[in-house]
């Protein structure tokens, strides 16, 4: 099989954001304390889904959504550039699922095999870079896809487009490594090859870690 592309999900798969979403949720609880509105993690986790629901890809999104969430709790408008700068900081604390993830996907490219990110996330295609950075994997992706310039999300179709013509590559010779099923089953239908990383075993292949991924990646270069 001529596999030369694997495609990554961003979150849950190459970075573990649960310090950052702590971090967002805890001082933000803070601003809507000062506010006079009682709010819980579970709350702002909730607000946060809906406020995306719907959400339209482009450069006034973060805004957009956060105007959303400042809304659906019940909060001043005045509070939602405080919430975009509150969202932009922590971005920093998004750290590798894996300890030694970028030595894995290293081995990865060392296989002939390009690296991407076909991300769903709000943030800039720059902003995405900085978190990968933050996160120890800065400068080993040779793309990485926002909906913000791809103008789509997975598992729209034309989410999975963008990133194979940029390769050129059919859909024969791409990987897509997600957890989310409806991610995963977008790249099937697509006639990717897929890895479920952690996530729901709807795809080809299961994986349990970064390394179960590589011994994948290489029987299927040698099939």
């Amino acid at each position: 099989m001529s596999i030369y592309v694997a495609i990554f999900d961003s979150n849950g798969v190459l970075l573990d954001g649960s310090e950052s979403n702590e971090y967002f949720n805890k001082e933000a609880i803070k601003l809507l304390k000062a506010a006079g509105i009682a709010a819980t993690a579970k709350m702002l986790d909730s607000a946060w889904i809906k406020a995306m629901r719907g959400t339209t890809p482009g450069e006034d999104e973060l805004y957009i959504t956060m105007g959303r969430f400042t809304k659906l709790l019940g909060a001043p408008p005045n509070l939602q550039s405080e919430f975009v700068a509150l969202h932009k900081s922590s971005t920093k604390l998004y750290r590798a699922t894996e300890q030694d993830l970028r030595q894995s996907l290293t081995k990865i490219k060392r296989l002939g095999i390009y690296l991407a990110v076909l991300t769903d996330s709000i943030n800039s295609k720059k902003e995405k870079e900085d978190m990968l950075a933050y996160a120890g994997l800065g400068s080993i992706f040779d793309e990485i896809f926002v909906p913000m310039d791809t103008g789509h999300r997975k598992p729209d179709r034309e989410a999975y487009e963008v990133a194979l013509a940029h390769f050129k590559a059919r859909p024969e010779n791409a990987v897509f490594v997600g957890h989310d099923k409806d991610e995963l089953d977008g790249a099937k239908l697509m006639g990717m090859t897929t890895i479920s990383y952690k996530g729901h075993q709807s795809a080809d292949y299961a994986a349990g870690s970064f390394k179960d991924i590589i011994k994948i990646l290489k029987s299927l270069k040698k099939s």
